[in-house]
Parts: C-alpha cells; sequence; structure tokens
C-alpha cells in the first residue's frame, strides 16, 4: 500500500495505525504475510511498534512539498 507522507506527529500515527489494521486484515483475509519495508519489519511486529512509522513520516514530511488547498 502507499501512504502520502506529509503526515507528521499525531497525524502519521493515526495514519499509521489504519495502515497496519488493513495490513493485518489483508493478512487474515489471504493467509499472507505482509510486510512493511520502510521499517523492515512483519506487519504484525510493526504494528506494534508504530512509533517507527511515526518516525519516518516525522522525518520525511520536512523534505516534501505539501498540496496547498484550493481556493
Amino acid at each position: 500500500m502507499t501512504v502520502p507522507y506529509w503526515y507528521s506527529g499525531a497525524e502519521a500515527e493515526a495514519i499509521g495505525r489504519v495502515m497496519y489494521q488493513i495490513g493485518e486484515i489483508v493478512e487474515r483475509c489471504t493467509g499472507m504475510a505482509g510486510r512493511d519495508e520502510q521499517v523492515g519489519l512483519p506487519v504484525a511486529d510493526a504494528a506494534g511498534r508504530q512509533q517507527l512509522a511515526v518516525s519516518i513520516f516525522n522525518h520525511v514530511s520536512g523534505t516534501v512539498v505539501q498540496p496547498q488547498a484550493e481556493e
């Protein structure tokens, strides 16, 4: 799955939580194991260590141009 990296802090934590929930649902429904390549862990392990994903979001969000709201 692909997730935009412009989120940081609490927003990144919320996105990470949903991302891992979706990953766990896919694992249960397919019997296949998922992996978060950004943190180098299986989904089940990464879900228990969400701060790893949040730290990546925080780092990358500072280098990515955020989309501007339309007026």
